[in-house]
């Protein structure tokens, strides 16, 4: 691994467990949007601590306290003696993390299939939360215009409060972008995590008409399209609009992608068939 490389992990590490200083964090998002492979790590190395923090017994402990995620509260991981894990990236071989992020999402993904099958009231049906890794980020492009980096800053600060389940913050960075923002896509993006804040906060009214204007925007791809089709099924599912569910469900198992199994087991649910 690069020097470079090492000093990023180690900053990030930092940066999470809120030993930064302000220009430290400034210097560190800079560097997520002159490298979008960086923010990757970043995003990775938050999902695999809350994976480690979920899995409870361990052996890793953490505090009644909070650490302090760019001045945000959230949960800090501690081994056996007290002390911070270093780095969980660092400590696994190269892709290996990868792999492993990847492996739990697919089981996930899968329980929720089956769990479906056994369900016997129509609102138990949808998704109760959206993941967090589910939300779209800002560091595939990089702009040359200080506006643009403004808010792939936020959108990214939105999303790591995401993650850090700070999601009336995670909100504000994604309504920061919808009224500063003239890229369209930087739009669409903010207004698809948008939704997903507030299906998590269980506004499903709002959720529906942010998932619906992010469809409308014509700048998703069309994985994204399927997954924004997804959330918005379910959306009308919690508000007991079935018919709406139905059509978005029908849409999806047209575009045969990562949702037509999760599409098909639940219309069938809801009609006797999945014809």
């Amino acid at each position: 691994m690069k020097k470079e490389d090492k000093e990023i992990l180690v900053r990030i590490d930092r940066y999470i467990r809120g030993e930064l200083r302000e220009e430290e964090k400034e210097r560190l998002w800079k560097d997520f949007l002159r490298k979008p492979e960086y923010y990757h790590w970043f995003e990775t190395e938050l999902h695999l601590r809350r994976m480690k923090e979920s899995d409870g017994g361990s052996g890793s402990g953490s505090t009644n306290g909070k650490e302090h995620l760019n001045g945000m509260p959230g949960g800090r991981v501690l081994n056996g003696n007290g002390s911070p894990v270093m780095s969980m990236m660092s400590q696994m071989r190269p892709y290996t993390w990868v792999v492993a992020a990847a492996a739990v999402l697919t089981i996930i993904f899968g329980l929720r299939f089956f769990l479906l099958q056994d369900s016997s009231d129509v609102h138990d049906l949808a998704i109760n939360r959206i993941d967090a890794t589910e939300l779209s980020g800002a560091g595939i492009t990089r702009s040359d215009d200080q506006v643009g980096d403004s808010d792939q800053v936020a959108l990214s600060r939105g999303i790591a409060f995401a993650y850090n389940g700070d999601e009336a913050d995670a909100a504000e960075q994604f309504i920061l972008v919808l009224q500063t923002s003239n890229n369209q896509e930087m739009v669409s993006k903010a207004v698809l995590n948008l939704g997903i804040v507030r299906y998590n906060q269980q506004n499903f009214e709002e959720a529906s008409m942010h998932f619906s204007r992010s469809l409308q925007s014509g700048a998703l791809t069309a994985f994204q399209e399927e997954k924004t089709r997804w959330f918005l099924a379910n959306s009308y599912l919690n508000l007991g609009q079935n018919q709406n569910t139905l059509t978005e469900l029908d849409a999806i198992l047209d575009i045969k992608g990562r949702y037509e199994t999760a599409a098909f087991q639940l219309k069938q649910n809801l009609t006797g068939s999945g014809e």
